[in-house]
């Protein structure tokens, strides 16, 4: 995700601050063992306009080759 996040800034031309991104994974109850969904949180102050940080961070995630290689949902939100 935060590769993706900045390669996309890159190509939109868009100055971003330094991040960071927490990730927690949920896992299901049934066997075999693996996660259900993900909680993908991004650091606030990385752009000034909370609703262009919003679309970069979902943006990211389309583009994403883990992301899009793991099954499971995904709640993608900015730190309040």
């Amino acid at each position: 995700m935060a590769i993706s996040l900045q390669k996309l800034a890159l190509r939109r031309k868009i100055e971003i601050q330094s991040f960071h991104i927490q990730i927690t994974g949920h896992k299901g109850e049934f066997l075999p063992a693996h996660f259900t969904h993900y909680d993908i949180q991004l650091s606030k102050g990385i752009y000034s306009e909370r609703e262009l940080a919003e679309k970069l961070l979902k943006d990211a995630k389309k583009i994403c080759t883990i992301s899009n290689s793991v099954s499971g949902t995904f709640e993608l939100r900015l730190e309040a």
